[in-house]
């Protein structure tokens, strides 16, 4: 066992700290299908595969993006009654140090 984390693991955590908004653009777009599309070929190693995947991949693609609708549609705010205006029970912003 190892007590101390790995450097990959600290890189990541570094990564997700200090994360910079992603911008994509045409070259990181075409970079992500390429790397996708290589990934799925070193996988996928029989014809069987190669058909089942992308049907599978996109059931599980609309499946994730219904569920994200619904949890969404459930933490919506709802609309305020006219009686309780000045009351501070939204939401606030929250000041991070």
């Amino acid at each position: 066992m190892q007590d101390t984390p790995s450097p990959c693991f600290l890189g990541v955590l570094v990564s997700a700290r200090f994360r910079k908004p992603i911008h994509w653009t045409p070259v990181l777009l075409l970079m992500l299908v390429a790397s996708s599309g290589f990934g799925f070929l070193v996988l996928a190693h029989h014809w069987v595969t190669l058909a089942a995947v992308p049907v599978v991949g996109s059931v599980g693609a609309f499946v994730g993006y219904k569920i994200t609708q619904l949890s969404r549609a459930r933490r919506a705010v709802p609309a305020r009654d006219a009686q309780h205006e000045d009351s501070l029970t939204g939401s606030q912003p929250v000041l991070a140090g």
